[in-house]
């Protein structure tokens, strides 16, 4: 009920009754009191369009300042295009890698010469050396994007290189790489009796391709021409990696096909016309997972290069496998992501995160700026051969970026669960961090590692033994809950 202001005694009283209930006064007549309501009304309805004409221009000026944001963010990946654009046409920087001039080099034979490159065998300062020359000088920018990739790799199973010209077209400019004493595996296998090439062998061949894939996959990498003859070998008949034709992450899925065609010649002995009838049956499940047709079986999950490695390392010989490892659950809980680097890559706002653990794929929801907050969980890992791989995503499901890292390197028996910030790699290159968090809720963990390693046993001459023993012991070392077995390149392990 409506109450009006006494003029005698300044007392609200109800509008109502004709006297002032606290000092009995006479009140406004009703037709006065109408006027005064009315006067009021006129007031408010005054306010209230003044309001109105306040709240339109703020819309207007929210529709123009919003005009104004879009039109910024127009303008920024104008930029960042304008800026992309510069950064491929602008003359090429040489990496910090060795750089080596043409006289250095005294050429001993010439190994091939194709339309685009020449390549001879040399000797620089008495070491020899291989060097790659461009003799097609439109191809330049070909022979840069080869040796700024090449600038990236470090792995004992790659071919390194050594150091290049300077980048200059008109000079023939070249890529100088270690020398691989015997031929690549096709000459070799072509000029060995297939007798001579035991299963033990083709075993280390393989594995060591394996890493090399695995090494190039987690960062973003692949190698996009695997076969025979670009797998090159040393006098012991050690395996590196070579001949790469790809720059980025797109082609992993052929090359672990490509592996298992590999398989296939080695077990063929060269020749793609005969099966692997005489394999053992671990190298024939291997081929097969490989070249699944993912189209056909859609509910077949490829192997990656990761869980290649670690099914090789099951084996401590051609002939039969280790009894597995202690598994335990692991949660994954993927939080969010920071410094993304590349707003071309990573500019789209909704992205998810795919989870693969042992052939296990797990997808968290799709969010936006990378933010996600979302638990995984594994049922059985093995931390002694498997390796957590995170891919980050756009929400059509291409990979942005990608991050790795071993369970062994951060499983902590007196610490179940470990927050970590992975290294995130596009094409090859550093470009941001993942926050995570890893708990192994399995009670009685230690128990069960101190049991495999007495399966394990001392005596062993395996190689893979040894590994296996050699991981044990990392994990069974005793170390304070909050340490770390050592500093992990691309981790940082929070406390």
């Amino acid at each position: 009920m409506a109450d009006i202001v006494c003029a005698a005694c300044g007392e609200a009283t109800s509008v109502l009754l004709p006297l002032c209930a606290a000092c009995n006064a006479e009140l406004p007549s009703d037709e006065e009191k109408i006027a005064l309501l009315v006067a009021h009304l006129q007031t408010l309805a005054t306010q209230v369009e003044t309001l109105a004409e306040q709240i339109a221009t703020v819309d207007a000026r929210a529709s123009a300042v919003e005009h104004e944001q879009h039109q910024l963010q127009r303008d920024r990946l104008a930029f960042e295009i304008e800026k992309q654009q510069w950064y491929y046409e602008r003359t090429p920087e040489e990496p910090p890698i060795r750089r080596i001039e043409l006289g250095q080099f005294s050429s001993t034979a010439v190994l091939s010469t194709g339309t685009v490159y020449e390549v001879r065998a040399g000797t620089i300062e008495g070491k020899t050396v291989v060097q790659k020359r461009l003799r097609d000088p439109t191809q330049f920018s070909t022979f840069v994007a080869l040796a700024s990739f090449l600038s990236l790799l470090k792995n004992e199973h790659i071919v390194g290189m050594l150091g290049t010209t300077a980048w200059k077209a008109d000079i023939g400019p070249a890529i100088y790489l270690e020398h691989m004493d015997l031929t690549d595996l096709r000459s070799f296998m072509q000029s060995t009796p297939r007798a001579h090439f035991s299963w033990e062998a083709k075993f280390s061949i393989a594995l060591a391709v394996a890493r090399a894939l695995a090494y190039l996959h987690k960062m973003d990498l692949s190698h996009g021409a695997l076969r025979l003859e670009h797998i090159l070998l040393n006098g012991k008949k050690q395996a590196r990696l070579s001949g790469f034709h790809a720059v980025d992450g797109d082609g992993q899925a052929a090359d672990i096909t490509a592996f298992g065609q590999l398989l296939l010649e080695m077990a063929s002995h060269g020749r793609t016309d005969l099966d692997a009838y005489d394999s053992p049956k671990w190298y024939k499940a291997i081929l097969e997972h490989c070249v699944v047709d993912l189209e056909e079986e859609a509910d077949e999950v490829q192997p990656s290069a990761v869980d290649l490695v670690s099914v090789f390392e099951m084996y401590p010989s051609v002939k039969r496998a280790h009894k597995p490892g202690p598994t335990t659950p692991c949660t994954v809980t993927v939080h969010r992501a920071q410094g993304l680097a590349n707003p071309l890559v990573f500019g789209a706002p909704q992205r998810f995160c795919r989870l693969r653990v042992g052939g296990t794929l797990v997808d968290t929801k799709v969010q936006d700026h990378a933010h996600w907050h979302e638990a995984c969980t594994f049922d059985a890992v093995d931390p002694l051969v498997m390796e957590l791989e995170i891919d980050i995503c756009n929400a059509s499901g291409s990979r942005l970026g990608k991050c790795a890292v071993a369970f062994l390197d951060v499983l902590n028996l007196g610490r179940p669960s470990q927050e970590l910030w992975l290294q995130v790699y596009s094409q090859g290159k550093p470009c941001g961090e993942l926050h995570v968090t890893l708990e192994f809720p399995s009670p009685n963990l230690r128990e069960r590692f101190e049991a495999y390693r007495a399966y394990l046993g001392d005596d062993s001459p395996k190689a893979a033994h040894a590994l296996l023993r050699a991981k044990c012991d990392r994990v069974l070392a005793p170390r304070a809950p909050d340490a770390t077995a050592k500093i992990i390149p691309g981790v940082v392990m929070l406390r």
